[in-house]
């Protein structure tokens, strides 16, 4: 695909179409949920500002870091979104639950094949909104076992890499003004 922006020439590979009809396909998620213009317009915000750090490298080492050995290249993580469903996922809990409890972090344990995995569940619309699907994607996995998926516990909000990504992203923010 090429794209022309004030006439400079980017060419995009498949995964980065992949990764632009993905975020797209998230932000139509959000804007068929009926949320109240507060909590949608913070669901977008948040998913665009998470999708948009998920392609940072600094942001990977420093979310992930601390927890992968191996994280001194980040290579071994085959695309974007790859390795961000847990601290996304509370994460954007976190801060859109500050107004309400409608948004839950559910997860998929190791039983599944390709687990564990984190996503976001909103109560009032039971719709899922899993932040890194494209993840499986990219890899030919087209459903993700949803039904498998339990409730993570409260003690899970002030989770550490969690608290690194909300860190990481306002550094990437600060970085890119």
């Amino acid at each position: 695909m090429v794209i022309c922006v004030d006439k400079d020439i980017i060419l995009l590979s498949e995964k980065d179409i992949l990764y632009r009809n993905a975020t797209q396909k998230l932000l139509d998620t959000i804007a068929h949920m009926k949320l109240e213009p507060t909590e949608k317009d913070t669901a977008v915000h948040l998913t665009q500002m998470f999708r948009s750090a998920f392609q940072s490298p600094d942001v990977k080492k420093a979310t992930l870091g601390p927890d992968i050995q191996e994280i001194g290249d980040t290579s071994i993580f085959r695309y974007d979104s790859e390795g961000f469903c847990r601290a996304s996922s509370i994460a954007f809990a976190n801060i859109i639950n500050d107004k309400s409890n409608n948004w839950q972090v559910r997860y998929i344990d190791e039983l599944w094949t390709f687990g564990p995995h984190h996503y976001l569940y909103h109560k009032p619309s039971k719709t899922v909104l899993n932040l890194t699907f494209d993840q499986f994607v990219v890899d030919g996995i087209q459903q993700i076992p949803y039904d498998m998926g339990r409730v993570v516990p409260d003690k899970y909000k002030n989770d550490v890499m969690a608290q690194r990504f909300i860190k990481a992203i306002k550094n990437h923010q600060a970085n890119k003004e």
